[in-house]
């Protein structure tokens, strides 16, 4: 005879001490806490104790690749601490992307225009030529021509942002590769590459930095000169940072940590984007993309320079795209500060139908193998999704995982910011999958009539915070999510 759930819960959960009721809610998600908060006044009462929250709200943080010091858990209020959970899981921009008129672009809660309001200060964000936000949505890294600069957003949309960066790292002609986490998760890495006055690459520095502590700084670790080339695309792992450079013919990888390094020459200048994982490293062309296992790496010489370049680099395997007729143009690198796809290295390809003018994103997965005569891990089609042509048309796309979705999102100068979102995929296309039952692209930010177009963006789609910079270089901290 089964027991009534009212009998259940006064015989069985609610029995339970308060200090175990609150250890169990600590594990569970974010939305299940709140659906105990309907059940019974005894089990409401504990989904309203701070300390559940603060586990809930931590552990998500970590789940979903945030950057854990974006948030001061542990002096929030419990109210505080229920926002933060429930927008990093992602529940809440993603229910507003899914409920939202597609052809219509989302309303923001609030829109700040970041903006130095000091006459001294030297460095406004309108000298600013890229940004970064990093997730979590309070840290934004610009880069202008004299400086890259680190600004504190906030996590109240409410609060007044402040009007000068915590930390500037003064330094003219240089370009800066997607920042990455620090090995102990609580800095920030950044990769800079020097430009001389002839446009050539001569310098490559590795910074870290500690936005939440007292007075944060650019402190170098280490640098890579000697050289004078002409860089092309960058990819990197917690060790190494590997480029394409000199018509992007050669590939240089760099391990950073160990100062040792190994460049070879692929005899392709086809070559559009590069991705490293491990030991090993893909090689993208528009028909085809390749797999190789990256050399033992040999210590720098002391007179720098890039180190002798082997004749060519022999691929393990090499993979076509799902049709003859596609044409890849942009490689959707995953995004290093979010978690594994269930436990797997995952990638996407945006190709164009060379005949019928569609086009695609092919998601894979590195599917790790226990064969000693094959790589590691190879390839494997996860989902083939139809495209929106504006994609195809834009030079910019990051690639996020929200909960049980893909979010990726891109933007072109005319068309403005949009969003596409997918659910993730159960099985390979190899295994029967044929791609998740939700996928649609939205339109984040729509230029105004003014010609505000946008010239680069970033987003943190868990806390629904969007950050653009205008043709004039204005730069936009826009939040979609509103605090509960």
């Amino acid at each position: 005879m089964k027991m009534s759930s009212d009998r259940y819960l006064e015989r069985g959960l609610c029995k339970l001490s308060l200090d175990i009721q609150i250890c169990i809610q600590t594990f569970i998600e974010p939305l299940d806490v709140m659906s105990l908060r309907k059940t019974c006044k005894y089990l409401c009462d504990v989904t309203y104790q701070r300390s559940v929250w603060l586990h809930v709200a931590r552990r998500v943080c970590v789940s979903r690749g945030l950057f854990l010091p974006s948030f001061p858990l542990e002096i929030m209020s419990r109210r505080a601490l229920e926002h933060v959970a429930l927008s990093s899981s992602s529940y809440r921009f993603c229910r507003m992307l899914i409920e939202m008129d597609a052809d219509k672009p989302l309303i923001p809660g609030s829109i700040h225009i970041l903006d130095s309001r000091c006459a001294s200060f030297t460095n406004p964000p309108r000298q600013s030529r890229e940004l970064y936000l990093i997730p979590g949505g309070r840290y934004l890294i610009t880069r202008s021509d004299t400086a890259i600069n680190l600004w504190d957003l906030g996590i109240d949309i409410a609060g007044r942002m402040r009007p000068l960066p915590v930390a500037a790292l003064q330094s003219s002609a240089v370009e800066v590769y997607n920042p990455r986490p620090t090995d102990d998760g609580l800095g920030i890495l950044l990769f800079v590459a020097t430009v001389n006055d002839a446009g050539m690459t001569c310098g490559i520095s590795v910074y870290s930095i500690y936005p939440s502590t007292p007075n944060p700084v650019f402190l170098l670790l280490t640098s890579l000169g000697g050289f004078n080339v002409t860089m092309g695309v960058w990819s990197s792992n917690d060790t190494r940072l590997a480029f394409l450079h000199s018509g992007r013919r050669i590939l240089t990888i760099w391990d950073f940590k160990h100062n040792s390094i190994l460049s070879w020459d692929n005899h392709n200048a086809e070559v559009f984007d590069i991705l490293i994982f491990e030991d090993h490293v893909i090689l993208f062309e528009s028909r085809r993309f390749s797999l190789y296992k990256v050399p033992p790496l040999r210590p720098r010489k002391s007179e720098g320079g890039l180190g002798d370049v082997l004749a060519q680099g022999h691929s393990l395997m090499d993979f076509a795209y799902p049709s003859t007729d596609y044409c890849a143009r942009l490689a959707v690198h995953w995004n290093p500060w979010t978690p594994l796809l269930n436990n797997y290295l995952f990638f996407g390809v945006v190709v164009d139908d060379a005949i019928g003018g569609g086009g695609s994103i092919n998601y894979y997965i590195m599917k790790p193998l226990d064969d000693p005569d094959l790589p590691k891990m190879i390839p494997l089609l996860l989902a083939c999704l139809a495209t929106d042509y504006r994609l195809r048309l834009s030079t910019s796309s990051t690639l996020h995982l929200c909960g049980q979705y893909l979010s990726q999102s891109w933007f072109d100068p005319m068309y403005g910011v949009q969003i596409k979102l997918s659910t993730i995929p159960t099985k390979t296309v190899a295994s029967g999958g044929t791609g998740g039952d939700f996928d649609r692209t939205i339109k984040l930010w729509a230029p105004g009539h003014n010609g505000d177009v946008v010239r680069d963006c970033s987003i943190c789609p868990a806390t629904g915070r969007l950050c653009l910079m205008t043709h004039d270089q204005e730069i936009r901290v826009i939040d979609f999510l509103t605090p509960l």
